[in-house]
């Protein structure tokens, strides 16, 4: 390493240690952590750990992506693999997320993903590693939403197959629906003052997964449905009104925080936040710019949109674990102290969620059916390879201009010794 290399690390390490980004007026050890991490308090912290965690499992949705993917399930595992399929996955996909919070508890920052891997990687690596982590968490993010929106277009339209069977959509009609759907989701961020919205969260211990295939008389008929979820609503009640009720209800509960689900590019624009609202209104518009260009691919080709979609959980993992696989490779010492610690179990965790990660990526690669053909073709190697070569060449457009955040140490461990 030359004299000019050295220099630069070591000015490198006294901006990441300076002490002047905890100086000013720090009300308690929350606003420690952020001095300490080079941001300022900006959005007002109104949620308990229960809130915090209650909006969390509204974000995920988690029981309209069980709807969503009822009929698939069912086709290739049954009713046996519907139930357990899903139990077992959770656990293991809980493991991951015992490293995911040990990071969030050494630093809590809104950044997330990316803002770890910047602070535990290398001075060589972290700002390409922070960069592809940031960008590949907001595209599966969004791209996640989208799915939300399509879903309820395409479940206004099951509905209404069921009640005019001759009817038969068309995909810009399915387009039209999923853009409106878009635009009523802003409408409460624009038109409600914030004091005014109240959020309803509904919990579920997963017992009405048994009786959902419990009530099924017809596996043939949820499989061929255009929404099996509506069908198996329908078998369960018996009446059309009420399974159009169900549907409509499951697809409420994810609107009620839809809008909540947004990205931070790194962009100064995109960052402003809006003094009247109190959210980053520009990045909201943004986010929604992005759903109504991207369903244009449904119009083009369904099967373009859903591979899309399907890549997302490959994706949205990957944010996961890339931060856990860094710190396996830089020692555990880089964390700092901290309210949630592994201990001795933190090199396993961070480990596992490695290799889960290298599992799930081969399975999910694979093609659903021997002989494959152009139709049944497994569509999510080349659209992880196409999103990985945009996030490639916006990084050559950012690589001067993309900063990570400049940590206060000694301002870090005395917030987390305070907790």
């Amino acid at each position: 390493m030359d004299k000019k290399s050295s220099e630069d690390l070591g000015q490198a390490e006294i901006t990441n240690r300076a002490p002047s980004i905890g100086k000013g007026s720090i009300i308690d050890a929350d606003d420690r952590r952020l001095r300490a991490q080079g941001h300022k308090a900006e959005l007002e912290r109104s949620f308990s750990w229960l809130g915090a965690l209650a909006l969390a499992y509204s974000i995920s949705n988690s029981w309209l992506t069980y709807a969503s993917s009822f009929g698939l399930v069912l086709i290739y595992g049954g009713g046996v693999t519907t139930l357990f399929a899903l139990l077992i996955a959770a656990a293991a996909q809980w493991i991951v997320f015992l490293g995911l919070a040990e990071l969030c508890s050494a630093f809590p920052s809104s950044g997330g993903q990316y803002h770890f891997t910047y602070i535990i990687a290398s001075p060589k690596t972290r700002n390409l590693g922070a960069y592809v982590t940031g960008s590949i968490n907001i595209l599966a993010w969004w791209i996640t939403t989208c799915s939300g929106l399509i879903y309820t277009a395409i479940s206004a339209f099951g509905c209404a197959a069921a009640w005019f069977p001759d009817f038969e959509q068309q995909r810009y009609q399915v387009y039209l629906c999923y853009l409106g759907i878009t635009v009523l989701s802003l409408i409460p961020i624009y038109t409600i003052k914030q004091r005014y919205l109240d959020f309803m969260t509904e919990s579920t211990t997963g017992f009405s997964l048994i009786g959902m295939v419990l009530t099924i008389s017809d596996m043939q008929a949820v499989q061929s449905s255009f929404l099996p979820s509506f069908e198996v609503f329908y078998q369960a009640t018996g009446s059309k009104a009420a399974a159009t009720g169900l549907q409509a209800y499951l697809t409420f509960l994810y609107y009620t925080d839809m809008c909540l689900q947004q990205g931070l590019p790194f962009a100064e624009y995109w960052q402003h936040i809006d003094p009247k609202r109190g959210i980053p209104w520009r990045t909201t518009l943004l986010s929604a710019a992005f759903c109504a260009v991207y369903g244009l691919i449904y119009v083009a080709s369904t099967t373009a949109f859903n591979s899309i979609i399907n890549a997302t959980c490959l994706m949205l993992n990957l944010s996961y674990v890339i931060p856990q696989g860094v710190l396996l490779t830089q020692g555990r010492d880089k964390l700092p102290r901290r309210a949630f610690s592994l201990g001795k179990l933190g090199y396993a965790v961070n480990l596992y969620s490695v290799v889960f990660m290298i599992v799930i990526g081969v399975v999910f690669c694979l093609p659903q059916t021997n002989p494959t053909t152009a139709g049944s073709m497994n569509y999510n190697a080349p659209v992880i390879v196409g999103l990985f070569t945009i996030v490639c060449l916006l990084w050559i457009e950012r690589r001067s201009k993309f900063n990570g955040p400049h940590i206060d140490w000694d301002l870090l461990n005395e917030a987390n010794e305070e907790e």
